[in-house]
Formats: structure tokens, sequence, C-alpha cells
């Protein structure tokens, strides 16, 4: 259980920096929207391709812990 609790922090942790770095106005590599779009589907896509079957891909560990306890 801890496991699924661990690698949901990661990930949620990977893909909420992700986020705020391409919103933030300094850190941000372009203005334009669609590349920022590109970029947060692409880093879900593969985020859930590499746990998604494993642990269910919710990406909120409090979900990720009950669904694993109550399988």
């Amino acid at each position: 259980m801890w496991q699924v609790f661990i690698i949901e922090m990661i990930f949620t942790m990977l893909f909420v920096g992700v986020i705020l770095h391409m919103k933030y106005k300094k850190t941000a590599p372009t203005d334009d929207g669609f590349v920022a779009m590109m970029t947060i589907s692409l880093t879900l896509l593969a985020l859930i391709g590499m746990v998604g079957g494993d642990f269910g891909g919710c990406f909120n560990p409090t979900i990720g812990i009950t669904v694993v306890t109550f399988q």
C-alpha cells in the first residue's frame, strides 16, 4: 500500500510541476497556448502510460490508496 502512495505522490508532484512551469510567465518557454497544452497533454499521457495500468493512474494519492485498500 505504501508503494502506491509513494508512486502516486511522485507522479502527481511531477505532473503539477509541469503544469506550474508551463503557466508561470517567467519559466514558460513560450507564450503560445498550444505548446503549453501539448506539453501538459503529452506529460499526462506519458504518466498514465507508465503507471496507469498498475495503479489506476488517477494521480491523486488519496484516491490511489483508497482503491488499493478496498479492492
